[in-house]
């Protein structure tokens, strides 16, 4: 957690940085963190469906399924080709 912290301090633009954030968050039950950091992911590169996708997976875990939802609707709106992916 330290090395992406310090990758993050050094270059706050990269949105991958976040995205591994969320995951190790995720990975120790820190939804909520977890959910800033994909958020700033998303606020970096709004145009990748799969940090919204990650998202809603976050939504998911904390039983918040309209949300999860409604973030699910925003990824197929930024990249259809993400539906699928769900359908498969």
């Amino acid at each position: 957690m330290r090395t992406i912290k310090k990758a993050i301090e050094i270059d706050p633009k990269v949105a991958n940085y976040y995205c591994d954030l969320a995951y190790i968050l995720i990975w120790m039950n820190k939804f909520e963190k977890a959910i800033k950091a994909i958020n700033m992911t998303i606020e970096i590169e709004p145009t990748v469906a799969d940090y919204y996708s990650q998202l809603a997976s976050i939504y998911c875990f904390l039983n918040q399924y309209e949300k999860a939802l409604k973030t699910l609707d925003t990824a197929i709106n930024v990249d259809p080709k993400i539906l699928q992916f769900y359908l498969q």
